[in-house]
């Protein structure tokens, strides 16, 4: 039986690492995601390997949102039997509302949010089987706590995304859902059949914002 393999982002220090080293003793391969922390991540793989699962190492920043595509199809090359995703990986930063800028709420949007909604996307068009998606949360999701504002914000996002399954909470801390090959497939196919339609100006509807 193909062992399956699991990519988890920001793995390569704290909640990131033991959850690597969690799931490499149940039998996982892991592909392990870092940003700026290659010591420790190689650390950590050699932990890994030592549990006899195989390790690979992906360098990204999650913030630069047009190569996560990239990331991903490196990832399914070194590890064909790809099947789950957890996006552990934030910015966590401590800002009020008043002392955060429009470049922080930037980036932590991108790695906290729009990252796992694209890599879950890529998920999705490459699995030919079931697959599942973990977002780590917050204790405090449901809260405002001001002092991170804008991390908090950008997590109560992840916690209601979970387009193709129940949505699994574990005391508000992560989400799990059952990602199923067969809709992705259905849904492929009814893009390469879906008749070409050419956009004009009539039909959307008033102006948008940010033109």
């Amino acid at each position: 039986m193909t062992k399956q393999a699991v990519l988890i982002t920001g793995a390569a220090k704290r909640v990131g690492r033991e959850i690597a080293l969690h799931l490499a003793a149940r039998g996982f391969d892991i592909a392990l995601h870092y940003h700026t922390s290659q010591a420790e991540a190689e650390q950590t793989a050699a932990e890994i390997r030592v549990l006899g699962a195989d390790c690979a190492l992906f360098q990204a920043d999650l913030a630069e949102l047009e190569k996560l595509p990239g990331l991903m199809a490196a990832v399914h090359a070194r590890f064909p039997q790809l099947a789950h995703l957890v996006n552990n990986a934030s910015v966590f930063e401590q800002a009020g509302l008043l002392e955060s800028d429009a470049s922080l709420m930037a980036r932590t949007f991108a790695v906290n949010f729009y990252a796992p909604v694209l890599l879950t996307q890529e998920l999705a068009r490459m699995t030919t089987g079931p697959a599942s998606v973990t977002n780590l949360l917050d204790a405090k999701v449901d809260a405002t706590q001001h002092r991170y504002f804008f991390y908090l914000l950008s997590k109560k996002n992840p916690a209601r995304f979970h387009p193709h399954g129940r949505c699994r909470t574990g005391a508000a801390r992560a989400c799990t859902w059952n990602l199923s090959g067969k809709s992705a497939a259905q849904h492929r196919r009814k893009r390469q059949r879906r008749p070409h339609h050419r956009h004009t100006a009539g039909d959307c509807g008033g102006g948008g914002g940010g033109g």
